[in-house]
């Protein structure tokens, strides 16, 4: 989950970060995780908000994820997330169709009017 804000410190990040993986496993435990080993996480999306450090680097959106049967990392709308939802839906030979259809969903993010409305929310939960 990628949140474009301002104003805030690492440390507060982090705790931004932490607290909204918590709310995410809380409201939707059939399918998230907080479980650190990778043997007890089962088939659930881990919810990392240790992913939020300045040692770590994350995917780009629209990079290709190294595997096999190479997936995409790809930007979702909110309307998209359901048990349904796999990594192998978004693929190198599909990723250019997706585009098509519904645009880049990070041509906006950058925006001072989503970081200040994001910002805005999220220092609410300090």
């Amino acid at each position: 989950m990628f949140i474009p804000c301002k104003g805030f410190s690492y440390p507060q990040a982090r705790d931004l970060a932490q607290h909204i993986c918590a709310e995410i496993h809380k409201r939707v435990p059939m399918f998230t995780t907080l479980e650190v080993s990778v043997d007890k996480r089962g088939n659930k999306l881990f919810v990392d908000f240790s992913q939020n450090d300045e040692a770590d680097t994350l995917a780009a959106a629209y990079s290709v994820r190294p595997g096999k049967h190479p997936n995409v990392s790809a930007p979702l709308d909110w309307d998209e997330l359901d048990l349904k939802l796999k990594p192998s839906d978004f693929r190198t030979d599909n990723m250019a169709q997706r585009l098509l259809k519904k645009g880049d969903l990070w041509k906006d993010l950058g925006s001072a009017k989503i970081k200040n409305a994001n910002s805005k929310i999220l220092s609410k939960m300090i």
